[in-house]
């Protein structure tokens, strides 16, 4: 689970540009774009639509949403 209150937009790129991503089998990030004002959003909107398109390399299992993260993933 991946919870760091925004620093995933710096972070996820990081992690597929770096190849780790192929050692993860499942993530659960919750993004949090609705926090910043609107000109951040938008930014941090267009490293995610990256990220996810980098993604497609890869074979991990991507669970994301933008609410609290209690249960999430949680069986």
């Amino acid at each position: 689970k991946m919870n760091i209150e925004g620093g995933e937009y710096e972070l996820l790129p990081a992690l597929t540009k770096s190849y780790l991503m192929k050692h993860v089998n499942e993530l659960y990030v919750q993004m949090h774009s609705l926090k910043f004002d609107t000109a951040h959003r938008i930014e941090m909107d267009k490293v995610e639509l990256s990220w996810l398109a980098e993604m497609k390399e890869y074979t991990t299992k991507v669970y994301m949403t933008t609410k609290g993260m209690a249960n999430f993933g949680n069986s």
